[in-house]
């Protein structure tokens, strides 16, 4: 138990988000620059959106 819980705190540290679905944990990435939504219904994620935009820096 201890190892799993080092596991999730690790994806955790590396920019991930964590939620139950269907009594299975799931992970989705989080983009460098933008969003994730996460949608639900009756309280349960059904469905994810990822929006990734790319920032131009000015040299």
């Amino acid at each position: 138990m201890i190892q799993k819980t080092e596991q999730l705190k690790d994806l955790l540290d590396r920019g991930f988000v964590l939620f139950s679905k269907n009594g299975i944990i799931e992970s989705v990435k989080l983009p460098e620059f933008g969003s994730l939504t996460i949608k639900t219904q009756n309280g349960k994620p059904v469905h994810q959106e990822m929006l990734t935009m790319t920032k131009f820096t000015a040299d």
